[in-house]
Parts: C-alpha cells; sequence; structure tokens
C-alpha cells in the first residue's frame, strides 16, 4: 500500500493485512493511494525529470523513486509477522475459494471450511503443493537454502518485507497496535475497514500449525520476525 501527499511530503508505505485498507478508506483526495497494486510511474511522479515515464514499477521501486524525487518522511505500517501471516493466509483461502463458488453458496462453504480446521489444513496443503516452484540464486535461496519456494511467500498478504523497511533510513515506524493514533495525527477519524472475524483467524492458525509445510513457514518466517523484534 502507497498512500504520497505531495503538499506534506509524506509518505506512507505498508502490505496487506497491516490495516492498509483502513488507512486508505479515511485518507481524503488530497492523497494518491494505492492498494496492492502495480503504481504506474506517470500517474505519481507527474513533476519527474525522467520524460514520458509509462512503466509500472513495484511498489518498492516506487518507494524508492518517490524517496528520492520528493524526500518525503516515510512511515511504514507494520504487524507481528505471525499474526499477519495467519491473517494473510485467511485472506489467500478465502479469495481462492471464493472463485470456486457462486456467490449464493460461497457463505455456506466458507462456514463448512472456518468450522473444520482439519478441511482448512488440507486446503492449505493443497495451495503449497500447487504453488511451489525451484529458485535460483535468489533472494530466498540465499537466505534460507532451500532451493525451493512457493508462490504464497510472495502473495501481497503475506510476503516477507521488513527487509525493505529496515533499508529506508529516518523512516518512521507503526504498529498497528498504534493505528488509531496515527490516523488522528493526520487529522483523520479512524475507523476499521476488512477486519477478519476471530473464529476465522482461529481456525487457520490451528490449521496452518497442523498442515505439511509449518516447519517450512517457521523457516521463512525467521528472518522476519527477528527484524521485527529489531525495530519495535
Amino acid at each position: 500500500m502507497l498512500a504520497l501527499n505531495k503538499d506534506k511530503s509524506l509518505l506512507i508505505f505498508s502490505v496487506g493485512k497491516t490495516g492498509s485498507t483502513s488507512i486508505q478508506r479515511v485518507l481524503d483526495n488530497s492523497w494518491l493511494t494505492l492498494g496492492e497494486e502495480r503504481p504506474l510511474y506517470s500517474e505519481w511522479i507527474t513533476d519527474s525529470h525522467i520524460d514520458d515515464q509509462q512503466r509500472y514499477l513495484t511498489q518498492y521501486e516506487m518507494v524508492d523513486e518517490l524517496a528520492a524525487i520528493y524526500n518525503p518522511q516515510i512511515t511504514c505500517i507494520i504487524r507481528d509477522p505471525w499474526k499477519r501471516f495467519v491473517s494473510g493466509m485467511k485472506e489467500v483461502i478465502q479469495d481462492y475459494c471464493f472463485h470456486l463458488y457462486k456467490e449464493d453458496q460461497f457463505l455456506e462453504n466458507w462456514n463448512r471450511i472456518m468450522d473444520d480446521d482439519e478441511l482448512c489444513k488440507d486446503i492449505i496443503n493443497g495451495l503449497y503443493y500447487l504453488s511451489e516452484f525451484e529458485t535460483n540464486k535468489t533472494y530466498q535461496e540465499t537466505v534460507f537454502d532451500w532451493h525451493r519456494s512457493f508462490a504464497i511467500f510472495h502473495n501481497y498478504h503475506t510476503k516477507n518485507w521488513l527487509h525493505k523497511v529496515v533499508g529506508l533510513p529516518d523512516s518512521k515506524i507503526i504498529t498497528v497496535e498504534n493505528l488509531d493514533d496515527y490516523i488522528t495525527s493526520l487529522g483523520f477519524t479512524p475507523t476499521r475497514e476488512n477486519v477478519s472475524n476471530k473464529r476465522d483467524i482461529k481456525t487457520v492458525e490451528s490449521a496452518l500449525k497442523k498442515s505439511d509445510v509449518y516447519h517450512l513457514i517457521e523457516k521463512y518466517l525467521e528472518p522476519e520476525i527477528k527484524l521485527f523484534k529489531s525495530i519495535t
């Protein structure tokens, strides 16, 4: 998630399951905002020194571009990695199931899954099985040395990203627990959007711990948890 106020030279940077929807919904039209999509260069940097720039960037790349051109105060919204991952996996499963059932059948089937952590576990195992791929000398292989990864680990709602946060000098860190206070400091009234059902979170957390890939998830989150502890 990106939110830029050029007049106030403020940039908010985050990813999924960190209260990003809540922030986007309260900001007024003096802010340029974006969810999980790739930003189009020319829409965000209209007064750039680069003429006719039309390429789409990753949000990581756009943060670097905005920092270089506008020198904004960057604020990063972060969350406990395990809690974010559980909530993110709930989002992945929900999006997956949404396309399997007709709209009038979704809620019944969703409740069936969320009332049965064994069924939820089977779905998680299947998603990981289908999303596995081999890696080369990439960030993940260098860090984990397992020579394989899973597409789910690159999803907007679950991916490790704090290595980018610690690479932003002088950025302000806000945890989700302090999100309401931060929104208030910007002059807006806090609201909560896209809040997960407690039953769903409990089921997904239990299913993850029972899954065949839990040891890989633990390994994946190790550096993220370490970074989170170092900056909070």
